[in-house]
This record gives structure tokens, C-alpha cells and sequence, in this order.
């Protein structure tokens, strides 16, 4: 819809469970009231079955840190994937590690934690690309999927 922006959910079924049709309801949250920062969205990456932040990706967390910081009434969500490689169960743990050491970071450089609101990992169930288990992807390729995802989510008036 217009002027609007989904809210983000994931939803996993239980491990050896059978697909079904199922309806939910979808949050929209009004752009307007994410203005000016509706279009913000930072992203890092990490290396294969590692969570540390990587050189690269303090940069990026350290301007979400200075963002947050002279933004005190904005909250943010941080959303941490993996690549398939390894199993479900093993993904699920090392993208929950990957968010729990992204707000660590940002806590540590002064955020305040209740500016981090949904802090979320979804292991290998949400890949940007279509290198699922066993498909011929290209290290690059996988790289797309190991990452934290960083959005507005709140702004206070």
C-alpha cells in the first residue's frame, strides 16, 4: 500500500513439520510516522560460521551507533541471517549469536539498549538469494546471507 511499510515478520514452522495454508495479519507501519528516517537501512556482513564484527562492519555499526546516539527518541531492529551451509539448527544459533554481538557492539558504544527494540535471527530461513541447501552458489553469493540488518522501526514524538 502507499505511504505505508510493512513491518518485518518471520515465521517458522516446527523442525519435520508439513507446509500448510495458514492467514495472518500484517502490521503496516505509516512511513509518515518513520519520517525523515523511513528509507533508513544499514546492513553488515560476516564470514562463514563466525559472529565477531569484522573490520568492515564496525564502520557501519559505528555511524548506526552515532545515528542512535544523537537520535535518542529512534528505535532501531536488528535482524541477523546465515548462509545454508551447516544445518537449520546450527543457523539458527550462530544468526541469534550474530544479533546478540551486533547490539553488544552498539550498547558498548553508547546506545541505549531500549533504542534497539526487536533484536530477531532467522538462521538460513530468509535468503536474499536462491542458494538454499545444496544449490551452486558462489562464495559471493553466500556472503548476501550472512548479515544483520538494520531498520527504523519507532520514532517518538
Amino acid at each position: 500500500m502507499a505511504g505505508y511499510r510493512p513491518k518485518v515478520l518471520m515465521f517458522q514452522g516446527q523442525q519435520g513439520e508439513t507446509a500448510k495454508h495458514n492467514e495472518y495479519v500484517v502490521e503496516l507501519t505509516k512511513a509518515s510516522d518513520l519520517s525523515p528516517f523511513e528509507n533508513w537501512y544499514k546492513i553488515v556482513y560476516y564470514d562463514l560460521d563466525k559472529f565477531d564484527v569484522r573490520e568492515d562492519a564496525t564502520k557501519i555499526l559505528d555511524e548506526v551507533a552515532a545515528f542512535l546516539i544523537e537520535n535518542r527518541n529512534v528505535k532501531i531492529s536488528l535482524s541477523s541471517s546465515t548462509d545454508s551451509r551447516a544445518t537449520a539448527q546450527y543457523n539458527e544459533k550462530l544468526s541469534h549469536n550474530r544479533s546478540k554481538s551486533a547490539r553488544q557492539y552498539l550498547i558498548d558504544k553508547g546506545v541505549n539498549a531500549k533504542q534497539l527494540a526487536k533484536v530477531s535471527w532467522s538462521g538460513e530461513s530468509v535468503l536474499v538469494n536462491d542458494c538454499g541447501d545444496g544449490a551452486p552458489c558462489s562464495e559471493e553469493m553466500h556472503q548476501l546471507n550472512r548479515r544483520t540488518e538494520m531498520m527504523v522501526v519507532e520514532v517518538k514524538k
